[in-house]
């Protein structure tokens, strides 16, 4: 299946917001970056990402990377939600995770880990020449550009065709929810015509 685009999902939630996308008068095709007469492009693609990071939690991005031999301790990537499993590269064995509890014991001829300090993985032991490779859950890529060229290849959203529709209707929300405050901001300007007295407006 084909993945969608940035430019994409953000008509999508335009169209589901009830406004119109903005056009280009000469050629006929959407502004970029791409937003809505009354949706401003920050809003749409901080909307995208909000989805992209809360369906994460549910539905995450399957990841894996490479620690080098000989190392106690390194750093994860900033995209990880948990560790799902670690492999020692040199005996092929899956590694595990120490409980950091009163009473437990970090000696050991073999080899474990646990996540601590923070975003950081430590080793019992050093790692054998061949280093580690960790499976881990992660966030979904967020976009790098928001701009949008027709004639060129598009942003492409990394999350599973799947999850379209749960990225559109979260997304569609958080712009909603900018909507809805501007609204209650301006209600407080409303006169009450049934009193026909301009003073009763609060401000």
């Amino acid at each position: 299946m084909a993945m969608i685009t940035l430019a994409e999902m953000k008509v999508r939630v335009i169209d589901l917001i009830g406004d119109s996308v903005t056009v280009d008068e000469i050629y006929g095709l959407p502004v970029s970056p791409v937003h809505g007469g009354q949706t401003s492009a920050s809003i749409l693609l901080a909307g995208v990402e909000s989805a992209l990071d809360a369906i994460s939690s549910r539905i995450w991005k399957p990841s894996v990377f490479e620690i080098g031999g000989g190392l106690t301790t390194a750093d994860l990537p900033e995209d990880l939600i948990d560790i799902e499993g670690v492999r020692d590269m040199t005996t092929g064995d899956l590694l595990p995770q120490i409980p950091l509890q009163v009473g437990g014991s970090f000696r050991s001829s073999s080899n474990g880990w646990m996540l601590y300090p923070s975003q950081t993985i430590t080793f019992m032991n050093t790692l054998g020449t061949d280093g580690v490779k960790i499976y881990y859950s992660a966030v979904w890529s967020k976009p790098e550009t928001d701009v949008y060229t027709p004639d060129l290849d598009d942003v492409i959203l990394d999350a599973p065709v799947t999850l379209t529709t749960a990225i559109a209707f979260y997304a569609t929300s958080y712009c909603l929810l900018e909507r809805a405050s501007e609204s209650a901001v301006l209600r407080q300007y409303n006169t009450k015509v049934d009193s026909g007295q301009p003073i009763d407006n609060p401000l």
